[in-house]
């Protein structure tokens, strides 16, 4: 009976946010052209990336582990697939919008200010008052490296806020990188412009050149820094993992799928489903393989150890696999219709707040996400997915509130200030 009753409390949770938000999930799934489809595609598949890291973070490994559905079972590739389709979708937005001078560097400063800063402040501030950091000074730093976004370079700050933020500064190393690259690529490979292929081929030895150079230029400081201070990081390797050195290869594979898709628009991915649906599956199984392969040996870190060689080649794969399924998403897969329904686009509109209220700590409350889920597991009889599936609706409840009051109304009112039509 009692387990019932939680039951009820979780469709009512369920009902409560259908019934809010029914609107703007109606809005999300309005026919348009076939571009707008592709994209709401891509907007449903942050929703399964966002959920995927919410249950990798709230859910014990065990139960984790046993999953049958796939995706369930690695939420860390979650990341990947974020940052691959940033790197997708800026390159579809601005392959040649700043080489024509279609936009300035300062307005896509400002579009990207407006829409990362406004709610990241607020709710960053909410927990430096909540936990009275504010009010020490040995905190002065830790607070000044969050405000400023930069938190992800120093290993003492980078979880000691907001942990799943340290990937803002990755983002933010990334948005600074992207002018300057998409204007070498688009300029520097003119004389292809009549050969597509050999264009995009080499525009991808570009950026894949560059990120193995920034990954190179991290390690070397990184060995720097332990031959000079004697430093060791154990438990996350590299200061640089939280920064564009460390990461850029993600958004790199992102690129050069957009340059795909920029530069061959009547390439047979975006002209057969059937074709779209092979990539969309092999970039699936390609997540999955990696997947399994890590966790054969115990997680990320012990890889690494064990098979460095081969953890750096599949560890870029896990981007690669997810550009994969971000063309065939693109190319109007078989697929996509799980992708385009009104709720996971929705999701998919609230994945940044839902990214940053998780484990949102505030007074007697840490890590918000993990402490519902500490506090609904005995309430339903430790049943680990059902408490799970609570604390989702609970987190998307508070994430939608986020967006609405926050974020949307915020961006939009400056965006109308600041963003010139």
């Amino acid at each position: 009976m009692y387990i019932r009753e939680q039951k009820q409390v979780i469709v009512s949770y369920a009902l409560l946010l259908r019934h809010l938000f029914r609107k703007n999930m109606n809005n999300a799934s309005t026919s348009g052209s076939a571009a707008q489809a592709q994209i709401r595609s891509l907007t449903g598949f942050r929703a399964y990336a966002a959920v995927a890291v919410l249950l990798g973070h709230i859910m014990s490994y065990e139960v984790l582990s046993a999953s049958p559905v796939w995706w369930l079972n690695y939420g860390r590739s979650g990341v990947n697939c974020f940052f691959a389709v940033s790197g997708f979708l800026f390159t579809l937005v601005y392959f040649d919008v700043f080489d024509k001078g279609k936009e300035t560097l300062k307005q896509f400063a400002i579009k990207r200010f407006i829409r990362l800063y406004p709610m990241y402040f607020l709710l960053i501030m909410v927990e430096v008052i909540g936990r009275g950091l504010i009010a020490s000074s040995e905190h002065v730093g830790n607070v000044a490296a969050h405000l400023t976004m930069m938190h992800g370079m120093f290993r003492e700050y980078r979880f000691a806020i907001n942990p799943p933020a340290w990937t803002i500064t990755v983002e933010l190393c990334f948005y600074a990188l992207f002018p300057p690259l998409i204007i070498l690529l688009a300029r520097g490979t003119r004389w292809l412009a009549d050969k597509p292929v050999q264009r995009w081929v080499v525009q991808s030895l570009v950026v894949l050149l560059l990120a193995q150079a920034l990954q190179n230029i991290g390690r070397t400081t990184l060995d720097f820094k332990y031959d000079m201070l004697h430093y060791a990081d154990t438990d996350n390797p590299g200061i640089w993992t939280g920064t564009i050195f460390g990461r850029f290869i993600d958004f790199a594979w992102g690129i050069i799928g957009g340059l795909w898709a920029v530069l061959r628009p009547d390439s047979v991915i975006f002209r057969k489903r059937s074709v779209a649906t092979l990539i969309f599956v092999l970039g699936c199984a390609m997540l999955y393989a990696v997947s399994a392969w890590t966790d054969a040996y115990g997680g990320v870190v012990q890889a690494g150890v064990h098979e460095p060689f081969l953890f750096t080649v599949y560890g870029r794969s896990y981007a690669l696999g997810a550009t994969l399924i971000i063309l065939g998403l693109y190319g109007n897969s078989y697929c996509n219709g799980i992708f385009e329904h009104r709720v996971p686009v929705y999701i998919g509109t609230l994945s940044y707040a839902i990214y940053l209220t998780q484990f949102m700590s505030f007074g007697s409350v840490h890590q918000l996400a993990m402490a519902t889920m500490a506090v609904l597991r005995p309430m339903l009889a430790y049943n680990e997915w059902l408490s799970a599936l609570a604390t989702t609706l609970v987190m998307l409840l508070v994430s939608a509130i986020a967006y609405h009051a926050l974020e949307e109304p915020l961006y939009n009112m400056l965006r109308k200030r600041w963003v010139k039509k």
